[in-house]
């Protein structure tokens, strides 16, 4: 813990009182091994909500004291990849990302960039629990797997880890009409909530014994779409083995730069089994994934199982990496 200087703001900026901060995988990742996009020392902290405290010159829509919440990113909207209609692929997405490349919410003070403010950032109603408002983040990344998969009535799926994503993932995926999700784990507990999440089915186990138990319940087929929310080799080639023919392969989980892994070319080329990579968000899932949480009917607080004072920030993330916590929230 440090004392420092409360944030000054520029044209477009706000400045926020945090009330409520969300860990994070990506924070467990960062503190064990550091972000090649953090320089040292850094305020980690990417899922939060808070009061505005100063608004910047040309702030229009939010006013001092109004409770918001704003994804952690927005794209500049006039690259290459923003034109072509992929802004969560922004070349200058690094430039401003809160808890990465600018001080992040584990803290009681957060500015939050003029970029942000005007394309993804929202006020929150009197009525709706702050922490819930808190996991726009987390399902607005969601909500873009689901515009990358297009999961259809009918269709079965898989999803691979039960972590938070992998769980918010199965909650999403349960208001799409699918007849089976299947949710697949080393840890009994995580699917037991998975249950609760909507997942229809659940297989306890990773590798080849996890593959034919989920060829099993799809009939021998495979699921027709496959989600791997977990972040390693192994997992991803899970994965594609649980996927029938022509189904497709989510890879949700980011694994460590320059990580190889090798699919069997029969599968891709005369069963047609789809791979796409899936990354961060855009506008449009953050709206999604906004008016989603306004409905209050997801109940993402079930994901809270520990709750920690700003001091105790270290404590959070170690709870995370010994898979005590699932989820925790940090109150400045």
């Amino acid at each position: 813990m440090v004392e420092t200087r409360v944030p000054d703001i520029g044209p477009g900026e706000v400045l926020v009182r945090v009330e409520k901060a969300l860990t994070c995988g990506t924070d467990v990742k960062m503190y064990l091994r550091g972000h090649p996009l953090a320089r040292l020392p850094m305020v980690i902290g990417h899922e939060f909500v808070g009061r505005v405290v100063e608004v910047g010159e040309g702030v229009s829509g939010f006013r001092k004291n109004d409770r918001v919440v704003a994804a952690n990113t927005a794209p500049c909207g006039a690259c290459h990849n923003c034109l072509r209609g992929r802004p969560n692929l922004c070349e200058r997405l690094n430039e401003h990302i809160i808890g990465f490349t600018e001080p992040g919410a584990y803290a009681e003070y957060l500015r939050v960039p003029a970029r942000i403010v005007s394309k993804n950032m929202y006020k929150v109603p009197g009525d709706l629990d702050p922490v819930e408002a808190a996991f726009l983040e987390p399902l607005s990344c969601v909500m873009h797997a689901l515009e990358r998969a297009r999961p259809g009535p009918g269709e079965s799926v898989a999803v691979v880890g039960g972590g938070p994503m992998g769980l918010l993932l199965t909650l999403a995926l349960s208001r799409t009409g699918a007849t089976h999700i299947i949710l697949v784990d080393k840890h009994r507990e995580r699917l037991e909530m998975g249950l609760d999440f909507g997942a229809t089915h659940t297989v306890l186990g990773s590798g080849r014994d996890a593959v034919h138990e989920v060829l099993r319940l799809t009939g021998g087929r495979g699921a027709d779409l496959v989600f791997e929310a977990v972040g390693r080799v192994e997992a991803w080639i899970d994965a594609f083995g649980m996927s029938c023919d022509g189904g497709r392969v989510i890879l949700f989980g980011g694994c460590p730069a320059g990580t190889t892994v090798s699919l069997d070319t029969y599968d891709l080329h005369y069963r047609e089994k789809q791979v796409l990579g899936c990354f961060h968000h855009t506008p449009h899932s953050v709206r999604e994934a906004w008016h989603a949480i306004c409905t209050g009917t997801l109940r993402l607080g079930r994901l809270v199982t520990h709750r920690y004072s700003l001091g105790e920030v270290e404590d959070a993330i170690k709870a995370m990496s010994e898979r005590r916590a699932m989820k925790a929230v940090i109150t400045p």
